[in-house]
């Protein structure tokens, strides 16, 4: 049962609860009772929206990086290159090394990833398409 309150009023707890505040400091700050807060929280349709949120904040968050990244990358290479000494280089050229091997770690799962959805489609469209 939704209650009286408006849709968009849960929402907001939601989207407050996504960002990282707490129930409580919501729940006083919109003068909703806590225990009708909580019993939002609790409902597995909430948890999906806050969910929801989370994801569109780390693929904004994921943009804005990636509008950076070979920026970020040439700095790097500056300093592996022209660094003021040798441990600033070390330091630098372990980074490269590190993050090479994230990349390509999380490359190789992507692929993999992709693979396994185009095989789950083509089987899902083989098996509707004999209806």
């Amino acid at each position: 049962m939704p209650g009286p309150h408006p849709r968009a009023l849960r929402s907001s707890l939601a989207l407050s609860v996504a960002s990282g505040k707490s129930v409580a400091a919501w729940a006083k700050a919109n003068n909703i009772p806590l225990r009708t807060a909580y019993e939002w929280h609790r409902r597995p349709e909430f948890r999906a929206q806050v969910d929801e949120f989370r994801r569109r904040f780390f693929d904004r968050a994921l943009g804005q990086m990636s509008r950076h990244v070979t920026t970020a990358v040439a700095e790097i290479v500056r300093l592996v290159t022209r660094g003021s000494s040798d441990s600033v280089r070390l330091q630098a050229a372990r980074a490269v090394v590190a993050d090479l091997m994230v990349m390509s770690d999380y490359a190789g799962l992507d692929k993999r990833i992709t693979d396994i959805e185009k095989q789950l489609h083509e089987r899902a469209g083989g098996a509707g398409s004999s209806n």
